[in-house]
């Protein structure tokens, strides 16, 4: 039964990344010039317009940027994600999670792509990284894999019931983003706005996935546990909402 599941999931990732790329003429190279094109226009207006003074900024900004485009894209793309495989639902029997599971899934290859160039562009300019920074890197794939995944079931699963949750998310994820340390460090936030920046639960794993590029951070035993605990927790309860949910999919789209 698991290796049955497994391979509906890989075969359905496999899926969803051709769908994407095949009509494209540059295919998977639109996964690194994406968001190089959006790091550009973002370095342009707070590096040189802002005047953002920090040591290589460029650095600091295209590390956030890559993990909020995985997040963005995959729980902008998972509100969809059901009424788009509507005609497979109602002729098979399959679990309605699988395709949420291989979408987030399609999106996180994305991201490891895009990491694997981003670690070879910093390291060609100076940084270095070790074995152990490595393995912090692909810890906080995993935990940002599983937090992006809980959203993404939830999400998904209330905009088979309400259309319009669809614009809700998208003006949700606009206002989310400067929410985020993406442009701005922890340490530009005033302390009186502290107690709320720390309520979003994106935080940890953005900090934690530039700090490792950014300034060669190893991930702390304290860093691991928020991360194990929030992807883990919020994980568990999205899937009992998504499986009291889906009950009803098939009759509604």
């Amino acid at each position: 039964m698991f290796f049955q599941s497994f391979e509906i999931i890989f075969t359905l990732t496999l899926r969803n990344l051709k769908i994407r790329y095949e009509k494209s003429l540059l295919g998977f190279l639109w996964t690194v010039i994406n968001p190089l094109a959006t790091f550009v226009i973002y370095y342009f207006v707070f590096a040189r317009i802002v005047k953002i003074r920090m040591e290589d900024y460029w650095v600091f900004l295209l590390s956030g940027l890559l993990i909020w485009q995985f997040i963005s894209s995959s729980i902008n793309s998972s509100t969809g994600c059901i009424q788009s495989n509507k005609s497979i639902i109602k002729k098979m029997v399959i679990n309605h999670e699988f395709f949420v599971i291989s979408l987030v899934l399609s999106r996180l290859f994305e991201f490891f792509l895009e990491s694997i160039v981003a670690i070879t562009l910093f390291s060609i300019f100076g940084r270095s990284y070790s074995l152990v920074n490595f393995i912090s890197i692909v810890l906080v794939l995993l935990f940002s894999f599983l937090f992006v995944l809980s959203i993404s079931l939830f999400v998904s699963a209330l905009s088979v019931y309400v259309p319009d949750f669809s614009y809700g998310t998208q003006i949700g994820l606009k206002l989310l983003f400067f929410m985020c340390p993406i442009f701005y460090g922890k340490h530009s936030v005033p302390a009186k706005y502290m107690k709320v920046y720390n309520l979003n639960p994106l935080n940890p794993f953005i900090e934690n996935y530039r700090d490792i590029l950014y300034k060669g951070k190893v991930i702390s035993l304290n860093d691991f546990t928020i991360m194990f605990f929030i992807s883990i927790v919020s994980l568990l309860i999205s899937y009992l909402i998504f499986k009291k949910l889906k009950v009803y999919f098939a009759e509604i789209i």
